[in-house]
């Protein structure tokens, strides 16, 4: 039955805590779950593609392979000036959405979906990507997208089917990003610019909440300066946009195509240099039982906790990166540093997820000793999670040799 949701927008607290947030099977050949996402993309108003663009989908190559036949005109979705007003006090007037129905992004943006999302105590998302006119994504050598200067990644979070808030990352002039939050209004026609401190809201439910889907009893909006606690230079800032996380199949509802999103990015022009070819590197979602279980369950910690847990990430000890082998993430059979961990404990404790620091972390909510992780943006244990990393923890039988 559908949930009603009324979040009650009255502000409880400031400064609470939310999160903005490499196996190689082929998805370059294979269809990932497709997903849905509006772009306000209109198929008739892009440009072709660009041909003095130093990437394409290759000359010869049939437009109907891609999701996206051009890339789009931004003109209006552009970080805002802080030494001139700052950011829009209505989402409305930000650019990045129609003023006369902010449920609809401008024709600048470029929608996207990932493979491994960040859990949000079960929002679901929606995601869009807007670059300034002819800039262009640098793909870094372990496949982390740095993108230009006046660029606005775009998260929308809706619960129960309702919007409930959209962040805004953007990365200024002079380089800087920052991270803006709006909170949408019970009507869902604007969203208000949040305080630089954060806020929280209580969600509400009756009890005919959908079967098997947990809402929280409050929503965080993150603090300006939250947003930064997770997007740390060391993760180049920008969380999701990867190579291993974009490299699967995503429906554009422009066209009405579901394409290869690295394939189609590359086609319209967004990278400043050629991709490898596929096979590419790939993280499996943490459903798709065919991929193994212990792939999933890195491809999750890489997701949700390494942002902080990398070299010079701020997270102590551990590596949580897909892409460094098992042996070298210093977990296993490892002490935790930080957190009131019992005495004696592991991250990692192989067949034994119940004395694994890693797990119990997960299964512990604000408040819990030893601490949460990951500490922002989630108010619910992630059930689907917690089963899987448990299952492969449990499956273990030694830590590997370095």
């Amino acid at each position: 039955m559908q949930t009603r949701m009324v979040v009650v927008f009255a502000v409880l607290a400031q400064g609470a805590a939310a999160a903005a947030a490499v196996s190689c099977s082929s998805p370059d050949q294979a269809s990932p779950q497709q997903v849905d996402a509006g772009s306000g993309l209109d198929a008739g108003d892009v440009p072709p593609n660009d041909a003095a663009s130093p990437v394409d989908g290759g000359a010869d190559a049939a437009a109907s392979v891609y999701g996206l036949d051009g890339r789009p005109v931004n003109t209006t979705c552009v970080p805002p000036d802080l030494d001139a007003g700052g950011p829009a006090t209505l989402l409305s007037q930000t650019g990045c959405f129609e003023s006369a129905d902010p449920k609809v992004p401008t024709k600048g943006l470029i929608p996207y979906d990932v493979n491994a999302p960040f859990f949000s105590d079960n929002a679901t998302k929606r995601r869009w990507m807007a670059l300034p006119d002819g800039a262009r994504i640098h793909v870094e050598a372990d496949g982390d997208f740095t993108f230009p200067n006046g660029t606005v990644l775009v998260k929308e979070f809706s619960l129960a089917g309702r919007r409930i808030e959209t962040r805004l990352f953007t990365r200024g002039a002079d380089g800087t990003w920052a991270g803006f939050t709006y909170q949408w209004n019970a009507g869902e026609t604007d969203a208000t610019l949040v305080d630089a401190a954060g806020a929280v809201a209580d969600v509400e439910a009756d009890a005919g909440a959908d079967a098997g889907t947990s809402l929280p009893a409050t929503w965080s909006f993150p603090s300006r300066a939250q947003c930064l606690r997770c997007h740390t230079k060391a993760a180049r800032d920008a969380l999701g946009p990867e190579i291993a996380q974009l490299n699967r199949d995503f429906r554009y509802e422009a066209t009405g195509r579901s394409a290869n999103e690295l394939d189609t990015l590359a086609h319209i022009g967004m990278f400043d240099a050629p991709l490898a070819p596929a096979p590419r590197p790939h993280l499996p979602a943490l459903d798709d039982v065919a991929q193994p279980i212990q792939d999933r369950a890195r491809a999750y910690l890489h997701a949700n906790c390494s942002g902080c847990h990398r070299p010079s990430g701020g997270g102590p000890t551990a590596d949580f990166r897909f892409g460094t082998p098992f042996a070298d993430q210093n977990v296993c059979d490892v002490a935790p540093v930080i957190g009131g961990a019992p005495p004696d404990s592991k991250l990692i404790v192989p067949g034994d997820a119940a004395t694994s620091v890693v797990s119990i972390r997960m299964h512990n909510l604000p408040g819990d000793v030893p601490n949460p992780m990951p500490p922002l943006g989630r108010t619910l244990v992630h059930t689907a999670a917690t089963t899987v990393i448990d299952q492969w923890i449990d499956g273990l039988t030694a830590c590997p040799a370095q």
